[in-house]
């Protein structure tokens, strides 16, 4: 049964056209129809469910909406594994540090092949081994902008081996990674030739797969000395251990010669 009493096919044919209002009497009542097998209260039901699904699809959104504006995440893999990357190893320059003027003259570094062999030999020793202050911990992962500061006293004599190595699970991952890593060297700020550079590969007990750059540093003059090896991940770097973030960190050696 249609209720809409203004149906045009209800309406006399003659009439059709016609925009003159058309009268109901008050009196006249048109029944409310209840769909078949719908009730009144089943109605309010439907109402009442579907009131608190919407109250619960908004607090829900407003929920999710202040989350994400308080913690906003990366569509980036590796933004989201170093969301804000920060120094974890920096520490401030002291006064004598800080007023270091670079000296006239540098020491000496020995050639690749002088380099090989003083790796075999047991008497000369690495730079750390020197150092009086130090870094004694480190975190696992190297963060841009770390700096590793060590204070080293040294006879004008004396001869000392100044290596960086990196390890990897695999060769594979060896090569790849050193593909995309820029090592330097810098002697007084003055960057060191590769010539100046021995290149080692050795595997460790813990079957880590490594590379080594080492230089051979003697003749010391008198003053003080700065060392730099400066490592930078041109992009995120996997070692097959841990994930490293795109940046440069660095190893600092102030050199004081007695």
């Amino acid at each position: 049964m249609d209720n809409n009493p203004f149906d045009e096919k209800d309406r006399d044919a003659n009439s059709a056209g016609d925009n003159t209002p058309i009268s109901i009497p008050d009196s006249q009542e048109y029944p409310q129809v209840q769909p078949e097998g719908e009730t009144k209260s089943d109605r309010t039901l439907w109402f009442t469910i579907g009131g608190i699904t919407l109250t619960a699809c908004c607090v829900a959104f407003l929920v999710v909406y202040t989350f994400f504006k308080n913690n906003p995440i990366s569509l980036d893999p590796f933004s989201q594994s170093f969301p804000t990357p920060r120094p974890t190893a920096v520490r401030n320059l002291t006064a004598t540090q800080s007023a270091w003027v670079k000296p006239a003259q540098s020491p000496t570094l020995g050639s690749a092949e002088e380099v090989e062999r003083a790796i075999e030999d047991k008497d000369i020793f690495y730079l750390e081994g020197y150092a009086f202050d130090r870094p004694y911990s480190f975190p696992e992962i190297n963060q841009p902008g770390d700096i590793y500061i060590y204070e080293i006293n040294v006879t004008r004599a004396l001869n000392v081996l100044w290596d960086y190595g990196w390890c990897t699970t695999t060769t594979k991952i060896l090569d790849e990674n050193f593909a995309q890593m820029k090592i330097e060297f810098l002697v007084n700020g003055t960057p060191v030739s590769k010539d100046h550079l021995a290149i080692t590969e050795y595997q460790r007990e813990d079957d880590g797969y490594c590379r080594s750059y080492t230089a051979l540093v003697t003749d010391w003059p008198p003053g003080q000395h700065q060392l730099e090896t400066r490592i930078t991940f041109l992009q995120p770097t996997d070692d097959g251990w841990n994930l490293y973030p795109a940046g440069m960190h660095m190893f600092k050696y102030f050199i004081y010669v007695e």
